[in-house]
């Protein structure tokens, strides 16, 4: 049945309107590490347990802990041996670090040795000479330059296939090939182990809050947490952080903005009321608001539209306005007939304005 509502010549209908603080939109679950060296800083996400937060598997460059509700990332390993001239690496196909002495970090007539750092350099004339070496394995075997037995400084370990991570190690004197445990959702080497394994390319230039992503070994592109991409098209950037709710947008206690058009309610089914509005406008724009409430109840009967959307200002009227069944309309108040519901339009006077704003109060 059509509502009814009865206003008062004595009693003015006052809307309040106050602005709302934005929300950058809801945080991905759980933090993730990203396969590079985390240190020690916030990874994102809640957790009760470690194992709430998402690793990638990798021991080279830290692990991701909960810490007080929060995921955190744990600085990689340091395996700095304190001598200058070796090379320091964390080595993931043992989990464990490594030192390999490198002559050329060391002055001319002299070698490094683990342990010790820059030796005399043994003299020699031939190669044979230089045998059994310094009996390390990863920095290759030695040779007679210039009268000195050196070492290259590295042995080569290379499997052709982009998806591994190379090494000698040292341990088991040979190479080792470590397959990217997380290759199929890392854009750094995305892929699915067959010599696939690139960087995924970067948004374009000017694209605006997407970032490279890599899905089941496919490189493509996914908004920043709480952006939304409107037009179906990643590649040209998220335009929005806001998501519209496919069921729209019915004014509410909350003053909750569900459709995304910066007022509560929907633009497309209201017709607007403003003490600067006149009654020889259409009522369908917040730029072109009716003044009177009869005048939007007629309005709205004529275009189908379902709610009246409310300017700030004062309102006093003796008529009765008789709401149609469905329709959302003014509270006044005295109290509310029925569900009968109040929407609120941006801006003091029914301006235009792209403010987002909180609740009504009488």
């Amino acid at each position: 049945m059509p509502q009814r509502l009865s206003l008062a010549a004595s009693i003015a209908l006052t809307l309040s309107l106050g602005c709302a603080s934005g929300d950058s939109g809801p945080r991905p679950p759980g933090g993730t590490d990203g396969g590079r060296a985390d240190g020690a800083v916030d990874a994102g996400g809640t957790c009760t347990v470690d194992s709430d937060c998402t690793d990638d598997g990798m021991h080279c460059n830290g692990g991701v802990v909960c810490r007080m509700g929060t995921c955190m990332s744990t600085p990689a390993p340091n395996c700095n041996d304190g001598v200058g001239c070796t090379r320091d690496e964390c080595i993931e196909a043992t989990r464990a670090c490594q030192n390999t002495p490198d002559d050329a970090a060391c002055p001319m007539g002299t070698s490094c040795i683990a342990g010790s750092g820059c030796q005399v350099t043994p003299a020699c004339e031939f190669d044979a000479d230089c045998a059994p070496g310094d009996g390390v394995f990863c920095n290759g075997d030695e040779v007679c330059l210039m009268g000195m037995c050196e070492s290259p400084g590295t042995r080569t370990c290379d499997d052709t296939n982009n998806c591994t991570m190379d090494a000698c190690i040292e341990s088991a004197r040979g190479c080792g090939f470590t397959a990217f445990a997380d290759m199929l959702a890392n854009p750094e080497h995305c892929g699915v182990g067959m010599n696939d394994c690139d960087p995924c390319p970067m948004p374009a230039a000017g694209a605006m809050h997407v970032h490279a992503s890599c899905t089941i070994g496919v490189c493509g592109y996914e908004c920043d947490a709480g952006w939304y991409d409107t037009d179906m098209n990643p590649m040209n950037g998220c335009e929005t952080d806001c998501l519209p709710d496919p069921m729209g947008d019915r004014p509410d206690d909350a003053f909750t903005d569900s459709n995304c058009d910066m007022i509560d309610g929907d633009r497309m089914r209201a017709v607007f009321v403003s003490t600067r509005g006149a009654d020889t406008n259409d009522g369908l724009t917040s730029t072109t608001p009716v003044a009177t409430f009869a005048r939007a109840l007629t309005v709205a009967a004529a275009s189908s539209r379902d709610q009246i959307l409310v300017a700030l200002g004062d309102y006093g009227t003796s008529m009765t306005l008789t709401m149609p069944d469905g329709a959302t309309g003014p509270r006044p108040m005295a109290g509310v007939v029925g569900d009968a519901k109040v929407g609120v339009v941006p801006g003091r006077g029914g301006g235009g304005g792209g403010s987002r704003c909180g609740p009504l109060s009488a």
